[in-house]
């Protein structure tokens, strides 16, 4: 095992200066090696990584698996869209309440205790 994780951290440490034909070689085989996410953990993760809140190691074998995997690259690209509308929404929200509808609740609240 030991042996397995030296050749790893090797192929981690290599990945960032690759060309895209090694890189797309190295996560490939990446992505079958022990420790590396699976695409049932990459869900778990999305929000870590978009968030920055990530370390290191963990970031490289996520980006492995990006790289690797056509489907959870689509669910990133699609989740990282959701997230981005989910922001805009929250800003377009308007949280100007009317006086006279903050008043008349209040009063019918008052009128309810009585």
């Amino acid at each position: 095992m030991q042996q397995t994780q030296t050749l790893m951290n090797r192929m981690l440490a290599g990945y960032d200066t690759a060309g895209p034909a090694k890189k797309r070689l190295i996560s490939l085989f990446m992505h079958h090696f022990p420790g590396q996410i699976t695409c049932e953990e990459f869900g778990d993760f999305m929000a870590e990584y978009l968030d920055g809140e990530m370390d290191r190691a963990e970031r490289r074998r996520f980006e492995f698996h990006l790289q690797a995997c056509p489907m959870c690259r689509t669910h990133m690209e699609e989740y990282r869209a959701a997230v981005e509308l989910a922001k805009a929404s929250a800003d377009d929200a308007s949280p100007d309440v009317p006086q006279e509808l903050i008043n008349a609740i209040l009063a019918a609240r008052d009128r309810d205790r009585l």
